[in-house]
């Protein structure tokens, strides 16, 4: 017989479905696995939720629920028996996250408190995340700030454009003061804090333009906020050394009153994220001028926004002319002596020709202060260029275009990335040999060994996948990953026609020299990549099967989107014909997963 410690050692590297049989083995098994096996609860699924909900499910969490120290659900009612200290009488959770389903995006007034009760019982929480909206948020707010002594990692209601429910008005309004008070009071601690909310302009009266219904849910902010001012006193705002990320989402209305005192206590920010979708009419961060000055005395910079436009009288000529532009931010300095940074650079105009100078100065100017990055069209952009903005700017949330630049799979892995904190990549990875494809995209035949040196890709085919899949793997904050050619905001979603089996077929415009997107070739890789909500797999010949798309449900709990696999398409001039396997359409049908566009229909 093993020693105890042996044992538990040998479990932490199992599968769950090896620590399931383990326990059942004998006394010092069960002893040594069962901590392991119910140390993180995920309730993603209508199977895993059905069982959930039975009587033999709730004795044993009963017995077991001290081991829990992750929560991770899709339903809030999963959250019910966590609260109640006669069913889990001592509860450890360190980590809670609540997804809902798209179709039901907003919390009732009763998850709230269930998550209010959850939060009291959990003062070691250290990770908490709120992925739906609560309409008068104000009592869970006072609950993080009095009880999340502990907390690190904070996102409440942080929906964006790749959610299929999405609207401008989903996001809370809340009343500035309470907003404000909530600020002030969050846990020391915090590392990371992100928050989808509108604020509220000026008082809530008629006079001001607001609506009955904003009137009162301003009044009732008004009475949350009188609880916070009890508690923690008037004008009282606590130190913030740790905070890394701040991100705003939708945060419109008087930041003026809400943000500066909360800046000035965050010396060390190093990413100030205030994402809007371009179809939204919002005053960037940069407009604020209170919000600049706190953030210029935090931590010694001023945010610029730097747009590019199309037009035959434009002052912008050449990529020279950009990159001139870009890097006088390393000479710029204001009139108080801080630092000018790009903080959003927006190049509308269509380059026809090499960005080369541009992707260098931003390489050279902007490796610490960065965001946004969206370009109109970058399919000039060499592959090197892609990578030097990539392993450079340390603080990039946003790397977009409508028409992807080629990223060459060989540039991609050969150095790692910085953008740690990267919320949207669009790029083509290619590059990529595939010996399991005999036609390229243009039709031509393909031989093993011309596939590798044309490229200049010399390892084996699942070695540089893996080394692909391990550096996107890192982003642990992505939450768009759009690989395809084909422009954004093409509505049509490809998937292959059906074919006879054993009867290869081509398609001109498929890009084949791509992921396969198959466990096989290290796809397990990105399990860590919880955030992810749209993936855009259009155009490229990938091989997805029912094991990625089963993988996916288990291990992407935010996936909302996934364009270039749909069954139930109609054939159209980008379609073309293309090998799928087997029961693929059948698998989409009968679970119906919310982020195949096919099983909403």
């Amino acid at each position: 017989m093993l020693p105890q410690e042996i044992q538990t050692a040998v479990a932490e590297f199992l599968e769950l479905h090896d620590l399931a049989r383990l326990v059942r083995v004998n006394k010092d098994w069960n002893h040594s696995c069962t901590p392991i096996l119910w140390r993180a609860l995920e309730i993603t699924g209508e199977f895993q939720y059905k069982w959930f909900c039975s009587v033999r499910a709730l004795r044993s969490l009963s017995r077991q629920g001290h081991h829990i120290r992750t929560l991770r659900t899709l339903f809030p009612y999963t959250l019910i028996p966590f609260q109640d200290a006669d069913v889990i009488p001592d509860l450890h959770l360190t980590r809670l996250e609540l997804t809902i389903p798209p179709r039901a995006n907003l919390l009732t007034e009763d998850h709230t408190v269930h998550i209010i009760n959850i939060i009291k019982r959990s003062p070691s929480l250290q990770h908490l995340y709120i992925g739906s909206i609560c309409r008068h948020p104000g009592q869970l707010f006072f609950a993080i700030d009095k009880h999340l002594t502990r907390l690190r990692y904070l996102s409440l209601f942080n929906i964006s454009y790749s959610d299929q429910s999405f609207r401008p008005d989903h996001y809370p309004r809340i009343g500035f003061r309470l907003l404000k008070a909530f600020f002030d009071n969050l846990p020391s601690e915090l590392e990371y804090f992100a928050l989808g909310a509108h604020t509220f302009w000026n008082e809530g009266t008629k006079e001001n333009g607001h609506s009955k219904l904003d009137i009162e849910n301003y009044a009732h902010d008004e009475t949350d906020f009188l609880e916070f001012e009890r508690y923690f006193g008037p004008g009282v705002a606590k130190q913030h050394k740790h905070l890394k990320i701040l991100s705003l989402r939708g945060m419109e209305g008087d930041q003026d009153k809400v943000l500066p005192v909360f800046l000035r206590g965050c010396p060390n920010l190093e990413v100030f994220d205030n994402p809007t979708p371009d179809r939204i009419t919002a005053r960037p961060i940069t407009g604020y001028k209170l919000v600049q000055a706190a953030l210029e005395e935090a931590v010694g910079y001023h945010l610029k926004d730097l747009t590019v436009v199309a037009g035959e009288e434009s002052e912008w000529e050449t990529d020279g002319d950009i990159a001139h532009t870009i890097s006088t931010a390393l000479s710029s300095i204001t009139g108080n002596s801080f630092k000018e940074v790009w903080n959003k650079i927006n190049i509308q105009r269509d380059c026809s020709s090499s960005m080369k100078a541009t992707a260098e100065a931003i390489g050279r100017t902007c490796q610490k202060d960065l965001v946004i990055l969206r370009i109109k069209n970058a399919s000039t952009m060499e592959s090197t260029d892609v990578q030097l903005i990539l392993s450079h700017a340390s603080a990039l949330r946003e790397f977009s275009s409508t028409r992807s630049p080629r990223l060459v799979a060989r540039d991609m892995v050969a150095k790692p990335w910085a953008c740690q904190w990267l919320t949207t990549l669009c790029v083509q990875i290619c590059g990529i040999p595939r010996p399991d494809l005999e036609m390229d995209e243009h039709g031509q035949v393909l031989y093993a060994v011309d596939r590798k040196t044309c490229r200049g890709c010399f390892l084996g085919r699942k070695d540089i996948q893996r080394q692909v899949y391990q550096q996107l793997g890192r982003l642990v904050c992505l939450e768009v990953l759009n690989l395809s050619c084909v422009y954004r905001e093409g509505s049509r979603d490809i998937y292959p026609l059906d074919s006879n089996p054993g009867e290869p077929s081509f398609n001109s415009g498929l890009q084949t020299d791509c992921l396969d997107w198959t466990l096989e070739s290290g796809l397990g890789q990105l399990a860590s990549l919880k955030e992810l909500r749209e993936v855009d797999v259009r155009m490229t010949w990938h091989r997805l099967g029912v094991r990625e798309l089963e993988w996916m449900i288990q291990q992407l709990p935010r996936l909302n989107v996934l364009k270039g696999l749909n069954p139930m398409a109609d054939p159209s001039s980008l379609t073309g014909d293309y090998i799928s396997e087997l029961g693929v359409e059948m698998w989409a049908r009968s679970h119906k997963p919310d982020w195949l566009p096919c099983s909403r229909r």
